[in-house]
């Protein structure tokens, strides 16, 4: 509760007609209902399947049904009222439409249908759902009777429990459960047209409230000025200006404050050691490695290794060592034929 103990009564509040179908203020988030034969046993003993929606229930209705003075299906609806936390509220109207379908309606005109007040902020929005899955209502918060037209057409001023609903906490769920009355011993059933078939009609006429992050935005010129007068990454105010570099008159008067930066004006150019960016070195660019400065200096000592491997060769193998372009029978491979065959004096001709 938030201080709200009502009792609507028949013909109370203010305000515009609502038809079912058209919303004005608000909007339906979503319906549904459930029914007292899907109830899981006390002893819990095994899996019960859920009852299917019986036949008499058209689909995408939402029934209210009493047996022998109990109450055997209820249907909930959940709003979204445009008005902010704080509104004054001038009324809220619910309409709703009898289902046409054959066998939906049952002493529907000595039915006592009144809409309380759900206390639970989340319900699932289910057909024929589970008898203890149903959210907790209090009609002593706030309920309001319904009134019922010749034409099947049902009314609820809901302009007290919407009160609630705008109210400046912000805690009471925007939702109704549609319950027959518990002093009623009749046995009825009233089938209303749902969301399905856009048939719900609410109208709320509400004025004032508070705009989101306070109202005249007074939070927001206080946070603009925070942030005007806030030192920035360096640690110095905003408004101050980050001194010029000295070098000559205007940067000293700049710097001084008695001066402004000149048009022409070109920032310094700062190296990445501080150094001027004027320094002719960085201006050249880096130097390129020489192609020689990959090459291990193990390697060097093989080359005079090898001229003198290729000299001695030549000289142990005289002139038939010499290259020749002719056939492969020629030239070193000759001689080293010779070689194999004979000793050194066959290779030299001897």
């Amino acid at each position: 509760m938030n201080g709200y103990v009502f009792a609507e009564e028949p013909g109370e509040g203010e305000g515009g007609q609502a038809e079912p179908g058209e919303m004005s203020g608000a909007a339906v988030v979503k319906d549904g209902w459930w029914w007292a034969l899907n109830e899981t046993p006390e002893d819990d003993t095994g899996f019960v399947p859920q009852e299917p929606p019986p036949s008499n229930v058209p689909e995408g209705a939402i029934p209210v049904a009493a047996a022998g003075g109990d109450r055997e299906k209820i249907s909930a609806i959940e709003f979204a009222l445009e008005a902010r936390p704080g509104a004054e509220m001038r009324s809220a109207t619910l309409a709703l439409r009898e289902s046409e379908e054959s066998g939906a309606n049952v002493n529907e005109e000595d039915a006592v249908v009144r809409a309380c007040q759900i206390t639970e902020s989340f319900w699932a929005d289910e057909e024929a759902a589970a008898w203890e899955t149903r959210p907790e209502v209090d009609c002593e918060a706030g309920s309001a009777e319904g009134i019922r037209d010749e034409d099947g057409t049902w009314t609820f001023d809901l302009t007290s429990l919407a009160s609630s609903w705008v109210a400046e906490d912000g805690e009471t769920p925007q939702s109704i459960m549609l319950v027959a009355e518990a002093e009623s011993a009749e046995s009825f059933q009233v089938a209303y047209e749902g969301l399905d078939h856009e048939a719900i009609g609410i109208t709320v006429d509400a004025e004032g409230g508070s705009a989101p992050g306070g109202a005249g935005g007074g939070d927001a010129e206080e946070i603009g000025e925070s942030v005007a007068g806030a030192p920035d990454a360096a640690g110095a105010p905003a408004e101050e200006a980050a001194p010029a570099a000295p070098g000559s008159d205007d940067e000293a008067a700049v710097a001084a404050g008695d001066g402004e930066i000149p048009e022409d004006a070109e920032a310094p150019v700062t190296s990445a050691d501080g150094g001027s960016g004027n320094d002719p070195d960085l201006a050249a660019g880096p130097a390129q490695p020489s192609v020689y400065d990959g090459i291990p200096w193990a390697a060097w000592l093989l080359v005079p290794a090898a001229l003198g491997v290729a000299y001695i060769a030549m000289l142990a193998l005289g002139p038939r060592g010499e290259p020749t372009t002719g056939s492969s029978g020629h030239g070193v491979s000759r001689a080293l034929q010779r070689w194999s065959r004979g000793g050194p004096s066959a290779a030299g001709g001897t």
